[in-house]
């Protein structure tokens, strides 16, 4: 909490610093780093959505060949295919 500054009845302001192990870190600074890292999950999570997209695309993709490729070896061959 931060005292009343008696001049202008406002809140005086001035870098907080929190122990962080053996360093000091200004609350700010963390802050910053924070907010940094929750952006790389972001764009990591984006980057994840995105393969799965694609993934399931492919799994679209492959069993219309494996359809395909089933209706074509149904019409005289005598191979099975095996899914």
């Amino acid at each position: 909490m931060k005292p009343l500054d008696n001049k202008t009845g406002g809140v005086k302001t001035w870098p907080i610093d929190i122990s962080v192990g053996h360093t000091r870190q200004p609350v700010r600074g963390r802050q910053v780093g924070l907010i940094h890292r929750m952006m790389g999950i972001d764009c990591m999570l984006a980057d994840i959505e995105v393969e799965i997209q694609r993934l399931r695309d492919e799994r679209i993709h492959l069993r219309r060949v494996r359809k395909g490729l089933t209706d074509m070896l149904s019409m005289g061959s005598p191979h099975k295919l095996v899914s």
